[in-house]
Protein backbone atom coordinates (compact mmCIF):
# COMPACT_ATOMS: atom_id res chain seq x y z
CA UNK A 1 0.00 0.00 0.00
CA UNK A 2 1.83 3.78 -1.01
CA UNK A 3 1.44 6.84 1.45
CA UNK A 4 3.82 9.59 1.68
CA UNK A 5 6.26 10.28 4.48
CA UNK A 6 4.56 12.69 5.91
CA UNK A 7 1.64 10.27 7.13
CA UNK A 8 3.69 7.67 8.05
CA UNK A 9 2.92 6.60 12.01
CA UNK A 10 4.82 4.99 14.74
CA UNK A 11 4.47 1.06 14.56
CA UNK A 12 3.99 0.85 10.92
CA UNK A 13 6.42 -1.37 8.87
CA UNK A 14 8.24 0.77 5.72
CA UNK A 15 9.33 -1.66 3.01
CA UNK A 16 12.18 0.61 1.65
CA UNK A 17 15.42 -0.16 -0.23
CA UNK A 18 14.44 -4.05 -0.44
CA UNK A 19 14.07 -3.90 3.56
CA UNK A 20 11.40 -4.08 5.88
CA UNK A 21 11.89 -1.25 8.80
CA UNK A 22 9.31 -0.47 11.47
CA UNK A 23 8.75 2.81 12.54
CA UNK A 24 9.99 3.94 15.98
CA UNK A 25 9.73 7.38 15.49
CA UNK A 26 9.21 9.82 12.56
CA UNK A 27 9.26 13.75 13.04
CA UNK A 28 8.50 16.39 10.43
CA UNK A 29 11.33 18.98 9.60
CA UNK A 30 10.42 22.18 8.09
CA UNK A 31 13.23 24.65 6.83
CA UNK A 32 12.27 28.15 5.74
CA UNK A 33 12.06 28.25 1.90
CA UNK A 34 12.66 24.62 1.04
CA UNK A 35 10.13 21.36 1.28
CA UNK A 36 9.97 20.25 4.38
CA UNK A 37 11.27 16.14 5.69
CA UNK A 38 10.41 14.01 7.48
CA UNK A 39 12.95 12.30 10.05
CA UNK A 40 12.40 8.69 10.82
CA UNK A 41 14.22 6.14 13.60
CA UNK A 42 13.69 2.66 11.90
CA UNK A 43 14.42 -0.60 12.64
CA UNK A 44 15.03 -3.43 10.68
CA UNK A 45 13.33 -6.31 11.28
CA UNK A 46 15.12 -9.00 10.12
CA UNK A 47 18.71 -7.87 11.84
CA UNK A 48 17.28 -5.75 14.44
CA UNK A 49 19.77 -2.70 13.62
CA UNK A 50 18.38 1.15 14.38
CA UNK A 51 18.76 3.53 10.98
CA UNK A 52 17.63 7.15 10.74
CA UNK A 53 16.55 8.15 7.70
CA UNK A 54 15.86 11.73 6.62
CA UNK A 55 12.95 11.60 3.77
CA UNK A 56 11.23 14.45 1.61
CA UNK A 57 7.51 14.96 2.60
CA UNK A 58 6.16 14.64 -0.68
CA UNK A 59 7.96 11.20 -1.08
CA UNK A 60 5.58 7.98 -1.93
CA UNK A 61 6.81 4.80 0.46
CA UNK A 62 5.20 1.48 0.53
CA UNK A 63 3.57 0.33 4.02
CA UNK A 64 4.05 -3.34 4.42
CA UNK A 65 1.16 -5.71 5.00
CA UNK A 66 1.09 -6.26 9.04
CA UNK A 67 -1.23 -8.36 10.92
CA UNK A 68 -2.09 -8.44 14.90
CA UNK A 69 -2.34 -11.72 16.71
CA UNK A 70 -2.78 -13.00 20.01
CA UNK A 71 -0.35 -15.06 21.18
CA UNK A 72 -0.06 -16.62 24.48
CA UNK A 73 2.97 -16.99 26.78
CA UNK A 74 4.21 -20.75 27.38
CA UNK A 75 7.69 -20.54 28.90
CA UNK A 76 11.48 -19.65 28.11
CA UNK A 77 14.22 -21.62 27.71
CA UNK A 78 17.65 -21.44 26.07
CA UNK A 79 16.07 -20.88 22.75
CA UNK A 80 13.82 -18.08 22.90
CA UNK A 81 10.47 -16.92 24.43
CA UNK A 82 7.52 -19.66 23.17
CA UNK A 83 4.36 -18.71 22.21
CA UNK A 84 0.88 -19.93 20.78
CA UNK A 85 -1.16 -19.09 18.91
CA UNK A 86 -4.94 -18.96 20.23
CA UNK A 87 -6.77 -19.28 17.35
CA UNK A 88 -4.63 -21.75 15.11
CA UNK A 89 -2.63 -23.02 18.20
CA UNK A 90 1.01 -22.64 15.74
CA UNK A 91 3.53 -22.17 18.24
CA UNK A 92 6.23 -19.29 17.56
CA UNK A 93 9.46 -19.19 19.23
CA UNK A 94 10.62 -15.33 19.48
CA UNK A 95 14.04 -14.11 20.32
CA UNK A 96 14.08 -12.74 24.08
CA UNK A 97 15.57 -9.34 22.71
CA UNK A 98 12.34 -8.85 21.34
CA UNK A 99 10.46 -8.82 23.99
CA UNK A 100 12.82 -6.32 25.70
CA UNK A 101 12.14 -5.35 29.34
CA UNK A 102 9.04 -6.99 29.06
CA UNK A 103 10.25 -10.23 28.92
CA UNK A 104 10.79 -10.06 32.98
CA UNK A 105 7.08 -9.11 33.33
CA UNK A 106 6.05 -12.56 31.49
CA UNK A 107 4.06 -14.99 33.45
CA UNK A 108 2.47 -18.14 31.99
CA UNK A 109 -0.46 -17.91 29.82
CA UNK A 110 0.13 -14.32 29.70
CA UNK A 111 -1.76 -12.93 26.34
CA UNK A 112 0.19 -10.62 24.14
CA UNK A 113 -0.06 -8.73 21.05
CA UNK A 114 2.54 -9.33 18.27
CA UNK A 115 2.68 -8.33 15.17
CA UNK A 116 3.16 -10.31 11.89
CA UNK A 117 5.15 -10.12 8.59
CA UNK A 118 4.45 -13.04 6.30
CA UNK A 119 3.10 -15.14 9.13
CA UNK A 120 6.53 -14.36 11.26
CA UNK A 121 6.39 -12.44 14.62
CA UNK A 122 8.49 -9.23 13.56
CA UNK A 123 7.40 -7.03 17.01
CA UNK A 124 5.69 -7.66 20.52
CA UNK A 125 3.77 -5.26 21.48
CA UNK A 126 3.37 -5.14 25.26
CA UNK A 127 0.47 -4.00 27.54
CA UNK A 128 -0.05 -0.65 29.67
CA UNK A 129 -0.25 -2.83 32.67
CA UNK A 130 0.36 -6.02 33.83
CA UNK A 131 -0.34 -7.48 37.07
CA UNK A 132 1.90 -9.30 39.47
CA UNK A 133 1.86 -11.03 42.99
CA UNK A 134 4.84 -9.73 45.49
CA UNK A 135 6.89 -12.86 46.11
CA UNK A 136 9.56 -11.12 48.44
CA UNK A 137 9.36 -7.59 50.56
CA UNK A 138 11.54 -6.43 53.52
CA UNK A 139 9.33 -5.23 56.35
CA UNK A 140 9.69 -1.20 56.12
CA UNK A 141 11.05 0.10 58.97
CA UNK A 142 8.25 2.85 61.39
CA UNK A 143 9.62 5.94 60.97
CA UNK A 144 11.17 5.90 57.73
CA UNK A 145 8.44 7.83 55.59
CA UNK A 146 10.56 10.99 54.60
CA UNK A 147 9.78 11.99 51.01
CA UNK A 148 9.42 9.31 48.51
CA UNK A 149 10.30 5.95 50.09
CA UNK A 150 10.85 2.78 48.28
CA UNK A 151 11.51 -0.24 48.92
CA UNK A 152 12.71 -3.22 46.54
CA UNK A 153 10.86 -5.96 46.19
CA UNK A 154 10.70 -9.20 43.66
CA UNK A 155 7.43 -10.64 42.33
CA UNK A 156 6.41 -13.78 40.41
CA UNK A 157 8.33 -13.75 37.56
CA UNK A 158 11.28 -12.98 39.20
CA UNK A 159 11.62 -9.56 38.49
CA UNK A 160 12.93 -6.51 41.37
CA UNK A 161 11.07 -3.32 41.39
CA UNK A 162 10.71 -0.44 43.61
CA UNK A 163 7.63 0.09 45.49
CA UNK A 164 6.26 2.14 48.43
CA UNK A 165 6.79 1.19 51.77
CA UNK A 166 3.31 -0.09 52.62
CA UNK A 167 3.39 -2.50 49.77
CA UNK A 168 4.36 -6.28 51.58
CA UNK A 169 4.20 -9.81 50.32
CA UNK A 170 1.13 -11.06 48.89
CA UNK A 171 -0.26 -8.20 47.44
CA UNK A 172 -1.18 -7.98 43.55
CA UNK A 173 0.73 -4.49 42.29
CA UNK A 174 0.43 -2.81 38.36
CA UNK A 175 3.87 -1.94 37.20
CA UNK A 176 4.24 -0.29 33.66
CA UNK A 177 6.48 -3.09 31.56
CA UNK A 178 7.65 -0.14 29.60
CA UNK A 179 9.69 0.89 32.58
CA UNK A 180 9.14 -1.44 35.43
CA UNK A 181 7.49 1.57 37.57
CA UNK A 182 4.89 0.72 40.16
CA UNK A 183 1.44 1.77 39.50
CA UNK A 184 -0.73 0.62 42.08
CA UNK A 185 -1.88 -1.92 44.75
CA UNK A 186 -4.73 -3.58 43.19
CA UNK A 187 -7.46 -4.60 45.42
CA UNK A 188 -8.03 -8.54 45.96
Amino acid sequence: MKTVATQVKRGEVLDLEGMNLQVLSAERNFKGRGGGSVNMKLKNLRTGAIITKNIRSGETLYLCETETAQLQYLYTDHAGLHFMHLQSYEQYILPEDMAGDFAKFLKAETTVHVMLLENQPVSLIPPKVVRLTVTEAEHAAKGDTSGNAKKPVEVETGATIYVPLFIKRGDTISINPENGEYLERVNS
